[in-house]
């Protein structure tokens, strides 16, 4: 499947109810390039895969307690491992299916490989997840925490953003909706309420302080709290999530208009 045969939604049709279920019309776009060749996908796809899971385990290994799970910035990073191993395991998919019907018509291979199966509608979950919690947790861990400079912080604080842009931006073909933006909201109401009931349970961070965050210290300072998580989570996610909705369409717009110059000329040729 081309990138030329992928179809722009107009946004009213973005903001149809029907918008908030996962079911796109083609599974073959979650496994298509934008700008880059299939193989480079797989492969930078792979990698970046590859990287993830090491960082996991590098900073799992070097928290070495349980507490490293109460932290937002391993929720984010755990989904988008967990995510961009799902991408890489689709494009492995259908570059398998494409071979497995080599031997039939070219419309044949095609619809399986079109099929959309309860696993892709959970990988665009998890990418769309991981898109905003990325982009937020970068920025907040850069202006509200005392940022620290090694492997694992720059990996969790900044690459984690830097992947998520180029899968979405220069790699795949991954849609988002704009009604989407309920699911970030909901997993940063999700732990801003872990946290909170976390703080009051006698809960305290990996240096044994009262509270997860410094901003978010619900028993010394709620109203600080207050001040930083409801905007974080009526605003904040929304916004980021509005943004990548609009690059993404306008990668779309670029790719398609690129493969139309191709295929022009190559119909002249």
């Amino acid at each position: 499947m081309s990138v030329g045969q992928l179809p722009e939604v107009p946004l009213k049709e973005e903001c149809a109810v029907s918008k908030l279920l996962f079911r796109q019309e083609n599974a073959a776009w979650l496994a298509t390039p934008s700008f880059v060749p299939h193989a480079a996908l797989i492969v930078l796809r792979f990698v970046i895969a590859v990287f993830c899971v090491v960082t996991i385990i590098w900073s799992g290994a070097d928290e070495n307690s349980p507490k490293w799970l109460i932290f937002l910035t391993n929720w984010g990073y755990f989904v988008l491992t967990v995510a961009v191993i799902g991408l890489f395991v689709l494009s492995v998919e259908h570059s398998r299916l494409g071979y497995t019907h080599r031997n039939k018509s070219a419309e044949s291979r095609q619809a399986r490989q079109a099929e959309w199966r309860w696993y892709h509608s959970l990988v665009v979950l998890l990418v769309t997840m991981a898109a905003d919690m990325a982009i937020i947790i970068t920025a907040l861990y850069w202006t509200l925490l005392d940022a620290r400079i090694n492997f694992v912080s720059i990996s969790t604080h900044a690459l984690n953003a830097v992947f998520i842009l180029v899968e979405l931006l220069c790699m795949g073909n991954v849609k988002l909706h704009l009604l989407h933006l309920v699911y970030g909201v909901a997993i940063a109401a999700v732990y801003v309420i872990f946290s909170v009931i976390y703080t009051f349970s006698g809960g305290t961070n990996t240096q044994n302080n009262p509270y997860i965050y410094k901003p978010l210290d619900w028993k010394g300072a709620p109203g600080t709290g207050v001040a930083i998580a409801l905007p974080m989570v009526l605003i904040g996610v929304p916004l980021v999530h509005v943004l990548l909705f609009f690059l993404v369409k306008a990668r779309t717009h670029v790719a398609l208009k690129l493969a139309k110059k191709r295929d022009h000329y190559t119909a002249m040729v």
